[in-house]
């Protein structure tokens, strides 16, 4: 019995041990600027700008984790580019409730993680230079949901916002299109139904909402976050987004062409904009239709692309449409067949 009771609080001190070691080498990865707190006894990372000038205002993150997943991440806006060209404050609270820990918004209230995440944001605005008009929030899994469950709940304060395999409720969809949002998720997910993430979009664009993308990839499961993290423009629009500002539609793409290859394709080609351009005329993506039909959204840092799929070579008729960072559409270019 001794020697059981010896060897328990052994493990128990080696585990104790490794989770510590874990813990902090979780910590030495952080840069300066990163430090981890406690309110109402939940622990909330905070990142603040390392060369903070309160006469500068900055934007502000909230990122909210998945079911369990309360590690200390390193994330890029804590690093150069961001941290260089448009430095930010960053909150990234930790729920242990599983199952739902920010909330949804199916309900009515916010979870008492949510509330404790939103009054230490609001605690940080009256102490620190931050644009209230430039409040972003995202979030994967369960954050997903509570991404959603905020921007029911606070229509129109942040500034813009996306929610990776997570989902909403279609009956709240008048004060969610309230906030610029993208939505991703991937159709084979077996942990959260990507009929989550479809009926909300749905249901955004059915009431007239133009502020909102939908990206959903084919094949991939309930690790979407990976396939969003390599989306080359995700943080640029998301940091583009500022509220009360007023956007028109960027130009029309010029120099569109069409042309036969030698392995079958149809190759897509068009100019990209010229630099220096206002920010109105920045692509973030193209679309791209076949007989009116619209077949792809291309990347705004591309300019060309492959049909592989063409219904017929030769009475197929391709156009494109830019769109800016702000949602707004170009006119669509003429129909161009096969020479």
């Amino acid at each position: 019995m001794k020697r059981n009771i010896f060897k328990n609080k052994f493990r128990a001190v080696v585990i104790t041990v490794v989770l510590l070691f874990s813990v902090l080498s979780i910590k030495a990865q952080l840069p300066k600027g990163y430090e981890n707190h406690f309110y109402k006894g939940m622990r909330y990372g905070l990142f603040k700008p390392v060369n903070y000038n309160p006469q500068h205002k900055y934007p502000l993150v909230i990122y909210l984790h998945g079911s369990g997943d309360t590690v200390s991440w390193n994330f890029g806006w804590y690093n150069p580019p961001q941290s260089i060209e448009d430095p930010c404050f960053v909150i990234t609270p930790k729920s242990i409730t599983k199952g739902g820990g920010w909330g949804t918004s199916w309900n009515k209230t916010h979870s008492e993680a949510m509330k404790n995440t939103l009054e230490i944001m609001d605690s940080l605005i009256k102490v620190c230079n931050i644009d209230q008009n430039r409040l972003y929030i995202n979030g994967s899994s369960m954050g997903g949901f509570g991404t959603f469950s905020v921007l029911a709940k606070e229509p129109g304060r942040f500034a813009g916002a996306y929610s990776i395999c997570g989902g909403g409720n279609p009956e709240e969809a008048n004060n969610i299109k309230q906030t610029p949002l993208w939505i991703f998720h991937g159709d084979a997910d077996p942990v959260v139904n990507v009929s989550n993430s479809r009926n909300i979009y749905k249901r955004i664009r059915e009431i007239g909402g133009q502020e909102v993308r939908y990206t959903e990839y084919p094949g991939v499961k309930h690790n979407s976050w990976e396939n969003a993290g390599r989306e080359k423009l995700l943080n640029k629009w998301l940091f583009m987004q500022v509220k009360g500002v007023k956007h028109e539609k960027p130009k029309r793409v010029e120099g569109f062409k069409v042309v036969s290859s030698a392995n079958g394709k149809v190759e897509l080609t068009w100019k990209m904009p010229s630099v220096p351009i206002k920010s109105d005329d920045e692509v973030w993506y193209y679309k791209l239709f076949r007989n009116g039909t619209l077949i792809s959204q291309i990347d705004g840092t591309e300019d060309t692309w492959s049909d592989s799929m063409p219904t017929d070579e030769k009475a197929s008729k391709y156009s494109v449409m830019a769109v800016n960072f702000f949602f707004k559409e170009s006119e669509v270019s003429k129909e161009v067949g096969i020479k």
